[in-house]
């Protein structure tokens, strides 16, 4: 009988251990609720580096808050003939915005203490993300300044920033910035 209750005990603390665990995978997961997923906002600049002109451009990329992003880009510096700021809405799903999360929350990317590298990269393309979370906001550097490995980490999060963007856009932003390319061409 004493073997008995002993085996129950261990079943039942077995039984607690795996409920447990399930219960906080479920919900202490990263996830991000709707109500939390509003205060998070993702920024992603890049630009094409020191270009002559009409091969210049550059992209914004904003997700967050809520369910919502917006591309904007622009060829040129800004002087004319570049044309103003193209700005385009687009929606985001809960998944992504869930995904986008927990992708930060693996690399770590909700802190403002970076490790850099003495290199300069002079005339390439820059970048740099901004990172919203409940009310503080965090300034990554341009992948270029970190070290290899806090670059891996921050790739995994831009890359799927570009992801979220609608391939339309993207080809839109193809085709506006080879007009331009030619408008300099035809002057």
């Amino acid at each position: 009988m004493r073997t008995f209750n002993i085996r129950i005990a261990i079943s039942s603390a077995l039984a607690a251990i795996v409920f447990l665990t399930a219960f906080l995978t479920f919900t202490g997961g990263c996830t991000v609720t709707e109500e939390n997923g509003k205060d998070l906002t993702a920024k992603l600049y890049w630009d094409t580096g020191t270009l002559s002109p009409e091969y210049y451009y550059y992209y914004r990329i904003t997700v967050g808050p809520s369910l919502k992003g917006v591309f904007e880009y622009q060829p040129g510096y800004g002087e004319l003939p570049a044309p103003e700021v193209w700005k385009v809405d687009f929606e985001v799903s809960q998944g992504q915005m869930d995904t986008l999360y927990q992708l930060i929350q693996e690399n770590n990317l909700l802190k403002n203490q970076w490790e850099t590298t003495e290199e300069i990269a002079e005339g390439g393309s820059g970048s740099s993300l901004t990172i919203i979370y409940n009310g503080t906001e965090y300034n990554i550097p341009s992948e270029y300044a970190l070290i290899t490995e806090e670059r891996s980490k921050v790739n995994a999060v831009t890359d799927y920033l570009r992801e979220i963007v609608p391939s339309d856009i993207w080809n839109e932003m193809g085709d506006r910035q080879s007009q331009f390319e030619e408008s300099f061409s035809n002057q």
